[in-house]
């Protein structure tokens, strides 16, 4: 997909420290981290191996983490039942960045780069939600190389992401 480059200058890009500090108006045990991807579309699995690392940092060990694979969808309640204050969806997208790119994106910009390429929108879950719940949402994007099929990350991706973790 390409992006529109006004999108592209909203785009906020991070390391680890800066993750943390974004984060830091909320207790970590009213963080929820949903990891989406699809581990046999190679770099679409970026997100659960993202994901998989958020999971051993101390910051966050009293988060909750789910990994939702392609169905977050499947995950609602599971959501809805604790006390989260807000929800940070990380995801392979095509955004744009450069390849392995990690950054947040901007809430409004989520429809126009496609975030989620799963079964239901993921503004749709965001406005289910709401419903039940006064939430923050985050959206983490890593920019992907390759999205064919295959179950490995491209070197590159996956080289970004240890980067990110050990900065």
């Amino acid at each position: 997909m390409n992006c529109n480059s006004e999108l592209l200058k909203v785009v906020y890009k991070m390391d680890l420290i800066e993750l943390v500090n974004i984060l830091s108006e909320y207790q970590p045990d009213e963080l929820i981290f949903v990891g989406l991807g699809n581990e046999y579309r190679t770099d679409d699995g970026a997100g659960l191996l993202f994901f998989n690392n958020l999971k051993t940092r101390p910051q966050f060990y009293s988060s909750h983490f789910i990994n939702a694979g392609t169905n977050p969808e499947n995950y609602l309640d599971e959501i809805l039942e604790g006390k989260a204050k807000a929800i940070i969806f990380i995801d392979a997208i095509q955004w744009g960045g450069d390849a392995g790119e990690i950054s947040f994106l901007p809430e409004d910009t989520i429809d126009s780069y496609g975030f989620s390429t799963h079964t239901y929108s993921i503004k749709i879950i965001e406005q289910y939600l709401l419903n039940f719940r006064d939430l923050k949402f985050f959206y983490l994007g890593i920019q992907p190389l390759n999205m064919n099929f295959g179950n490995n990350i491209s070197a590159n991706i996956e080289q970004k992401i240890q980067t990110f973790f050990n900065s």
